[in-house]
């Protein structure tokens, strides 16, 4: 099947990566709590600036491309930013609200091709936000960045508020050889295609409403893909995690048939080893696809609420998606085994360590979710999509209208809102009759991420 229009894959609709490599977000989150109206002004002259700016750039899909024979070099990436101003489903007392946040991201692209069988790719990745700090796990725009033993970051700006750093966010090095393609050093990878409700996705996962679905986060690890037919492919990675005991490994075969794919694979991942498979196949114009893992932990989990060992509950995701001209729709549902069916416990879930490390982003059970495109025009595109807790009767709802102002520029206005049961903090008096915080009840987990409107701007060359 022909993959849809690249703008059909944008923000809020049909993710733009889905289900590329290609996928990833830049920038902690925009729903964060600790900042009040100080930095209202500067997000929307930052805003301002940055439409000016991106109109302003020329239209090319690449920007610089030198050499046509075996040696060359390519420089592509993007510019893009973000202004949102949230209301959060729960503020700390004393917290003025709305709270304003201001990003912009560049990523530069340099692919070097020494021949036909080496190729080199380095990204530079220059973030700069201004507003609140954010942490990760739960809420829009939270995935962690991957745990490196290799920190290739620098802060130029680190503030409570403004933060201005670099990262060397690729930097892999690509054989293809007659009998296997290897890469080596940081890199992208992904296993699976859910797009909404990732089940398989073990290397580098993120949430699927971030504010930027451009590129996924890269790896440091080692990577062959090996062909054992014409149809059949055998994969191994090995992968860094941050220390020599968290070193992560997966090898996977996969099939790929005229009417169904399908993949079985393992993969060793911090306490676990996760056996896991999928399938992916066409009935006329739907794509109906299914993933699923088993985790067996061969360890004590540390800060998990059940760290036994042994066989540990499935997660699964299967879904369905439909291309037609200029309208695409999405399905997917969603058995998070490790999540929780009463809301009493949605504290100590999200302080558990595979949400802290976005190996997950939900706390409860069972999901569904859907997104939608529609092209009523050229150049136009409204998007529109749902994420459903099932058993807190919960929501996360977005939008989003987005036109394309010039070639590889976009403009967009979108909003994201929590739709569920409120959150309230639990207040106790000391021994001296002053109040303090004791706890959070937490009505309900889409409740919890409150509401954003966002602008963002974007220019791909």
């Amino acid at each position: 099947m022909s993959p849809p229009p690249r703008d059909l894959r944008g923000h809020g609709a049909i993710p733009r990566h889905a289900p590329q490599e290609s996928r990833g977000r830049a920038v902690r989150g925009a729903d964060a709590v600790g900042a009040g109206r100080g930095p209202a002004r500067v997000c929307v002259a930052a805003a301002v600036l940055a439409v000016a700016l991106l109109v302003a750039l020329p239209a090319r899909a690449q920007l610089v491309s030198v050499g046509e024979g075996p040696v060359s070099w390519e420089l592509g990436g993007y510019l893009r930013s973000f202004s949102a101003m949230t209301e959060p489903g729960l503020a700390a007392p004393g917290e003025e609200t709305p709270q304003a946040r201001h990003v912009d991201l560049l990523r530069l692209e340099h692919r070097f091709f020494l021949g036909p069988r080496v190729g080199v790719e380095v990204h530079n990745r220059l973030g700069w936000t201004q507003g609140p700090a954010q942490g990760a796990g739960i809420g829009v725009d939270v995935t962690p960045a991957p745990d490196r033993s290799l920190d290739l970051r620098t802060a130029l700006i680190d503030t409570d508020t403004t933060t201005l750093d670099h990262d060397v966010d690729r930097a892999v090095v690509r054989l293809w050889l007659d009998g296997a393609d290897l890469a080596f050093g940081r890199q992208a990878i992904t296993w699976g295609s859910a797009a909404l409700f990732t089940a398989t996705d073990f290397w580098a996962p993120f949430a699927p409403f971030e504010l930027d679905d451009s590129q996924k986060r890269g790896i440091d690890a080692a990577r062959a893909q090996v062909p054992l037919s014409p149809t059949t492919e055998l994969e191994f990675v090995v992968a860094d995690r941050g220390a020599a005991r968290d070193v992560a490994a997966g090898v996977k075969v996969h099939h790929y048939g005229a009417v169904l794919d399908g993949w079985v694979g393992a993969a060793r991942l911090w306490e676990q080893v996760h056996v896991a498979g999928g399938l992916r196949g066409e009935i006329g114009s739907w794509t109906l696809r299914g993933e699923g893992t088993l985790p067996v932990r061969f360890e004590e989990a540390t800060g998990a609420r059940s760290p036994d060992t042994g066989v540990r509950p499935p997660r699964v995701t299967v879904g369905a998606e439909r291309f037609s001209g200029d309208f695409v729709l999405m399905l997917e549902a969603h058995w998070n085994g490790e999540g929780v069916r009463n809301r009493e416990d949605y504290l100590a879930r999200s302080a558990e360590p595979d949400i802290g490390r976005g190996e997950t982003f939900w706390l409860g059970r069972a999901y569904v979710g859907g997104t939608a495109a529609w092209l009523p025009v050229p150049d136009w595109i409204l998007t529109a999509g749902s994420f459903v807790n099932v058993l807190d009767a919960s929501a996360l709802l977005t939008a989003q209208v987005q036109h394309d102002v010039a070639e590889s520029v976009e403009v967009g206005l979108g909003w994201y809102g929590g739709v569920g049961r409120g959150s309230r903090l639990v207040f106790a008096e000391s021994g001296t009759g002053e109040p303090f915080v004791a706890g959070v009840d937490i009505g309900s987990e889409f409740g919890l991420y409150g509401h954003t409107v966002f602008l963002q701007v974007a220019a791909f060359f």
